[in-house]
């Protein structure tokens, strides 16, 4: 089969766009910069190019196409860089999710699809009129497949009770699969309550940030934290005794709790927010 160049970029070039599009809106949760995708995609596609064009080792093409992605994703959403191997990771699973979609489609439809598929680059041999409504309708399937899967993942609440000594506070809180928060030394995972709710567990008259001259003894680690539109920040984190997460018959103990001089719900739904290594 032949492989014209121009179409192999186009096809290429709309899919990734698609697959950034998805993975911005649905997994990162950030605000689309379309010029930033464009370019992305269109590295994406030149990658793909490359890999079909230059007569190179299963392993180095294999290389190239990973390197291509790692491209796409530090062009489109560099401000999430630190986080860019499981943006990588979702990058793929979307790319298999659309094509998967694509020839169901295809399946359904009675369409022969001649396809060349070199190095995980996809090449689809099709006419534009049956090309175009396939991605189209792929598309809005995909899309809707991610709502339901984002409805399903959003918002899930637990009562904890954190344990320090012999006080103890029952909070609800939200499971964050975003908090990656980590204490630099240690490496233990650190969940966030509201100094409201954690400050019965001391005894002293202290605030969030002059618990760090508290007279109790109390070990407390200074955890950096950088989130978007704040450059930086220290928040202090204690170790509790246990934290309990009611219903779900789980206890942790190697876990931080970072203060949190503030409101992390609107609405008061929730006082706490758990790592996404609790869950």
């Amino acid at each position: 089969m032949i492989v014209y160049a121009d179409v192999l970029f186009l096809v290429n070039f709309i899919s990734a766009y698609i697959q950034l599009y998805l993975l911005g809106k649905f997994i990162i949760k950030t605000k689309i910069k379309k010029w930033r995708i464009s370019l992305a995609s269109a590295a994406g596609a030149a990658g793909a190019m490359a890999v079909f064009i230059l007569s190179l080792p299963t392993a180095l093409s294999y290389a190239l196409r990973a390197l291509s992605a790692v491209l796409m994703v530090f062009i489109a959403f560099y401000e999430q860089k630190r986080q860019i191997l499981p943006h990588i990771m979702w990058l793929f699973a979307l790319s298999g999710i659309l094509i998967a979609a694509m020839m169901s489609l295809a399946l359904l439809a009675g369409v022969t699809v001649n396809t060349v598929i070199k190095s995980g680059v996809v090449y689809f041999d099709l006419p534009q009129r049956i090309f175009l409504p396939m991605l189209v309708i792929s598309f809005a399937a995909v899309t809707v497949f991610m709502k339901i899967l984002r409805r399903k993942r959003a918002k899930r609440l637990y009562d904890i009770t954190v344990i320090y000594g012999s006080k103890k506070i029952t909070v609800t809180a939200l499971f964050d699969s975003g908090n990656l928060l980590k204490e630099p030394i240690t490496g233990k995972a650190v969940n966030l309550i509201e100094w409201k709710k954690a400050r019965s567990l001391f005894c002293g008259d202290y605030t969030a940030e002059t618990i760090i001259f508290n007279d109790e003894g109390i070990k407390l680690y200074a955890v950096p934290y950088r989130t978007v539109g704040i450059k930086s920040g220290i928040i202090y984190a204690f170790s509790p005794d246990r934290i309990e997460i009611l219903g779900e018959n789980r206890t942790i103990d190697n876990a931080l709790v970072g203060l949190y001089d503030g409101r992390l719900s609107k609405g008061n739904e929730y006082n706490a927010l758990l790592s996404a290594d609790m869950i």
